[in-house]
This record gives structure tokens, sequence and C-alpha cells, in this order.
């Protein structure tokens, strides 16, 4: 059972979840909030989502994480193949030791693969079992609960894109986290 302090910014496919999280990150660092973790831009190709890119909120710098068309040397997931350098940028990023002086983590998305022992599963166990650190995961709606038992979560407050908004989440954050 984990007592790191959880949000979670959910939604379906394709609602905003991301563009949400990118407002909250503007408004948390205005507000002197230490950030790291990462999140996936999307892009569009013929009204589909194409590709994604890891963006590290720290730095801003930006490497492609994904794509939907098939990438010589890239592992397939589902419809996606996924660069296994960004992996490791991510995995990094998210390494204990890069995120100790940070107020909130924050993770673009976890999901199925994540549970299923891919992608961010093992950095994520990590932050858990050996931080205090809060953390701020994207979730769709359809896994949320699944994710929140997977990892044994307890104290955890769900957002929920169309219902809240960035200045109510960056509130809600900061008192919590006091």
């Amino acid at each position: 059972m984990s007592n790191n302090q959880l949000f979670i910014i959910t939604g379906e496919k394709g609602r905003g979840k991301t563009n949400l999280l990118i407002e909250l990150i503007k408004i948390l660092q205005n507000k002197n909030i230490s950030l790291s973790g990462f999140y996936a831009k999307g892009f569009w190709r013929n009204n589909k989502r194409s590709a994604f890119d890891l963006v590290n909120i720290k730095t801003g710098k930006s490497i492609p994480l994904c794509k939907s068309q098939k990438t010589e040397r890239w592992e397939k997931y589902f419809s996606f193949y996924f660069n296994s350098e960004a992996l490791k940028v991510g995995n990094q990023i998210l390494n204990p030791q890069n995120i100790n002086t940070s107020d909130l983590v924050i993770i673009d998305e976890i999901g199925k693969l994540d549970i299923n022992g891919e992608i961010w599963h093992d950095a994520v166990s990590k932050l858990i079992s050996e931080t205090n650190i809060p953390m701020l995961w994207v979730v769709r709606k359809t896994f949320v609960e699944e994710i929140i038992n997977y990892w044994e979560m307890t104290d955890v407050t769900i957002f929920e894109v169309g219902k809240d908004d960035a200045k109510t989440i960056s509130g809600k954050i900061i008192s919590l986290n006091k």
C-alpha cells in the first residue's frame, strides 16, 4: 500500500487530458512549484492521432516517443511503434535521484501497458517505493480504478477533463501539498 499523494487527470481518449495538463503545468510553474516528469505531446494526421513526443517538463526538451507509422527498430505496442531511446529518457527523468528536489512528479500517461510491466512500469514502481513525492498521472478514464488498485494507491484525488479546470486543480494541488 502506498502513502504517496496521487493526483489523476482523467477523461476519455482524445478529450484534452494533455492540453489540460499543459495549462496546469504553466500555472504551477508560475507559482514556483518545482515540477519534474514529462508529458506526451500528440500529433494528428487525417483526424487520427499519428505520433507523440515525450517532453521533459524541467528542460522543455522533447524526443519522438511513438508513431502509428512503422518505424525500423521501434517496438510495437498496440497500434504504435515506440522509440527505445525515448523510453530510456523517460525512465531517466523518473529516476528518484533526478526528482528528489521536486514538489510534484508528472507522468503523462499511465495505462494498460504500464500495469502489464511495460513502458513506465518499473520507474513508477520505484518512485512509489523509494519516494514520498506527490505525483500527478494522466490516466484514461477506463483504466483509473485498475491503475489505482494495481499500485495500491490510497491517497488519490481525481480530476476530470470537462469538469475541473487548470486553475481549480492547481489550487487543490497546492493546498493538499502544504
